[in-house]
């Protein structure tokens, strides 16, 4: 049962493993009914915030168990999910940061100081904190050591992942069997060395490796997608790392910037769905009319 957050412990790390309060090996898992909790908190955004962190960290851990009586088709909260696509990821052969999921103080801490201090601090799920009116945009963030030293406790998961020295960022875009590679100089900034997303910089086409290449269109064939935008990162030394795939990724930025013909590619996707499965498109509008 779930009742505090000192209970709950997910970890993901090397072998990909996963703990509830120190268990970490399961025959069988009865999952019912896990409810948003409650939490007596003082900010009702805070509050609010935690609250959605907590359930979709817990509920998609099921699928990343291996144990009996667990429903093997995926969902959309299964896909989104981080921990489940760097299992997949893995799986596939993609390299993958080593990575904790915690909300243990302690095990955040030898984390911290097994990677000499080289940590990222990411949001597991939720990416915006509603107060008010105002909407907040919670980026990635190198944790450090005054962080870690200050830290009472730990109210939500995140997801910790070593900070691996960076070349520049990649968006690869899987359309079907068709993929489209753009790279960003994230290095050229100190605001945006942990994440790209903090400000704008332009994109430019580049050549992915072959075996990347399919990498990246087996995991959207792995998570039954016909479409992903995978964010990878080329190290300092040459390797290549996962580091999420979005179903639903921002696309339009990276044609203008690029000239990918990405839209090109979408459309005749989408053509070639509807008259796979009998539909036919509107003459008015992109709709898809099923007969």
């Amino acid at each position: 049962m779930l009742h505090q957050h000192q209970d709950f412990a997910p970890r993901q790390g090397v072998g990909q493993s996963l703990a509830l309060k120190g268990i970490e090996r399961f025959t069988a898992v009865w999952f019912r009914r896990v409810k948003k909790p409650v939490l007596a908190l003082a900010e009702a955004h805070v509050a609010e915030y935690v609250a959605g962190e907590l359930r979709p960290c817990c509920k998609p851990c099921t699928c990343c168990w291996t144990a009996s009586g667990l429903a093997s088709q995926l969902t959309s909260t299964q896909v989104e999910n981080k921990l489940y696509q760097l299992k997949r990821a893995e799986e596939l052969g993609f390299t993958v940061p080593e990575t904790l999921v915690t909300n243990e103080k302690s095990a955040l801490r030898d984390f911290f100081h097994r990677h000499q201090c080289e940590v990222l601090l990411k949001p597991l799920y939720n990416t915006r904190v509603a107060q008010g009116e105002e909407q907040r945009i919670l980026f990635t963030n190198k944790l450090k050591p005054e962080h870690v030293a200050q830290l009472d406790c730990l109210l939500t998961p995140s997801i910790c992942q070593r900070n691996i020295p960076k070349a520049y960022g990649a968006r690869v875009t899987v359309v079907g069997q068709e993929v489209f590679a753009a790279a960003v100089d994230s290095q050229a900034m100190a605001a945006i060395r942990q994440g790209w997303r903090r400000d704008r910089l332009p994109f430019r086409a580049y050549e992915r490796p072959t075996t990347i290449a399919g990498k990246c269109v087996a995991l959207v064939q792995t998570l039954q997608l016909r479409f992903g935008a995978i964010d990878l990162i080329k190290s300092t030394d040459g390797q290549c790392y996962f580091l999420e795939i979005n179903p639903n990724g921002q696309w339009a930025w990276v044609e203008l910037d690029c000239g990918l013909p990405i839209s090109r590619a979408l459309i005749a996707e989408f053509t070639t769905w509807c008259a796979q499965h009998g539909c036919f498109l509107h003459p008015t509008g992109p709709a898809a009319i099923c007969s």
